[in-house]
């Protein structure tokens, strides 16, 4: 951006420390991106040292403008893909012909790739409105020089002629010095760190997940306040000594040692992004995402069977612990937290039937694959074989994984089943099994 403005070193340090205020086509220089997800035509800048000058001998009048163009992406599109197809598309700006009152002539696949496509103007040419897609940019390109030619008044000043005054008069107010290149190289590439922090935290909080966490809704608010303020402390200082060096009554320690704070504090870009990677981890860690799907089945079914239950209640919140990413279940037991990871028992596996005999069905239980088993609630029911009433489910608890329900009405069919009983609450129901009936 400073390289295409032919913007000096000096004047953007100037630009960076917030001692410059910039209008029309230099607005151009504020236009950062707001979110990672974004494609954009970049282009590298050039330091060129200026002598150091007071008072203007010429000036040269015109007009420029600059169109950003800007393609967002979803996060499973290739960014280098988008890259690669924006650069593209804008190449061939200047190559679409114009037929006929300003129809544009483009190939089908054309016409959609500038559908996603979105333009910001800046320039020192005033349009009725300014371009906000992909094809009003074309317009706006097509018209641009007659605008110019056509109203002379659109014209500002684009470059001046200054003349040392310490040459014509030696007590006039002179520069003493410019500031080196290597250290405003330093304060842009952090200040550079800085806009890409705030993109990230832009594209975090725009995340659905974030309206429904409060939680970290709150904390991501909190952040972006501190870091707004921090930034704001960073550009004053470099406001109130940038004037001094130049004006000789600082050295250029006095930068550097600004800039060393910036690196030992806690708002330094490595720091910054640690913290916003973690917070990402609710969104992007495989690991974590797994383990919060599998509590949530958990909770949901455990909850469903247990809804009736007078003596246990279910609450769902947004509580931050650090040492448990993701989701975690708490069991309060007499008001009192008594397990951070508690694990409800789960519907086990159906039972096998070992043995038929008589009156007697034998099975073989198997504890929950979650929680603590304390015993088995085994239930069965006769088969109904006619419209009458639905039969009841007939519970019997056992704490032996090998069983035998007696006592069953011989020639009729059964459907049996189990629960896991746990510390807290029972399980769901396994599956159902229905043995042949014994004839004997």
């Amino acid at each position: 951006k400073a390289s295409l403005l032919n913007v000096s070193a000096s004047l953007k340090a100037s630009f960076l420390g917030g001692l410059v205020e910039v209008g029309g086509s230099a607005k151009y220089l504020q236009n950062t991106k707001s979110s990672k997800q974004q494609s954009r035509i970049t282009y590298p800048q050039v330091f060129d040292q200026k002598t150091a000058t007071h008072v203007v001998t010429a000036v040269l009048y015109g007009a420029q403008a600059f169109m950003v163009f800007d393609r967002s992406f979803a996060e499973d599109e290739n960014k280098q893909e988008i890259e690669r197809e924006l650069k593209v598309m804008v190449k061939k700006i200047p190559t679409f012909s114009i037929e006929g009152e300003g129809g544009v002539k483009m190939t089908d696949e054309d016409n959609k790739k500038a559908e996603n496509i979105t333009c910001t103007f800046h320039g020192d040419v005033h349009l009725e409105q300014n371009p906000t897609t992909y094809m009003e940019a074309l317009e706006v390109y097509k018209k641009l020089p007659t605008l110019l030619k056509e109203n002379p008044k659109n014209a500002v000043p684009i470059k001046v002629w200054l003349y040392p005054l310490c040459l014509l008069d030696t007590k006039a107010a002179q520069l003493e010095r410019e500031i080196s290149t290597r250290l405003i190289s330093s304060t842009a590439d952090m200040m550079e760190g800085l806009w890409e922090v705030e993109r990230a935290c832009n594209d975090l909080c725009r995340r659905t997940e974030v309206d429904v966490f409060t939680d970290i809704k709150a904390r991501l608010h909190s952040f972006q306040n501190s870091f707004s303020i921090y930034k704001m402390v960073f550009q004053k200082e470099l406001a109130r000594v940038l004037p001094a060096i130049r004006g000789g009554g600082m050295e250029e320690q006095s930068l550097e040692d600004i800039l060393k704070i910036h690196i030992s504090s806690p708002f330094n870009a490595d720091l910054l992004n640690q913290w916003l990677d973690d917070a990402k981890k609710w969104f992007k860690d495989p690991d974590v995402i797994e383990k919060m799907r599998e509590n949530l089945c958990l909770f949901k079914r455990f909850s469903e069977v247990n809804k009736n239950e007078k003596s246990i209640r279910f609450i769902i919140s947004a509580i931050s612990n650090p040492s448990i990413p993701g989701s975690f279940i708490y069991l309060y037991e007499h008001g009192k937290l008594t397990d951070m990871k508690f694990q409800p028992v789960s519907k086990p596996p159906p039972p096998v039937v070992k043995n038929v005999l008589g009156r007697n069905v034998s099975l073989k239980l198997q504890k929950s694959l979650t929680g603590e088993t304390v015993k088995y609630r085994v239930e069965y029911k006769q088969v109904k074989t006619d419209s009458g009433a639905e039969e009841h489910w007939v519970g019997i608890d056992t704490a032996n994984e090998d069983f035998s329900l007696t006592e069953l009405v011989s020639g009729k069919q059964y459907l049996i089943r189990y629960r896991i009983v746990g510390k807290v609450g029972v399980s769901e129901a396994s599956e159902t099994v229905s043995p042949a009936p014994s004839l004997s």
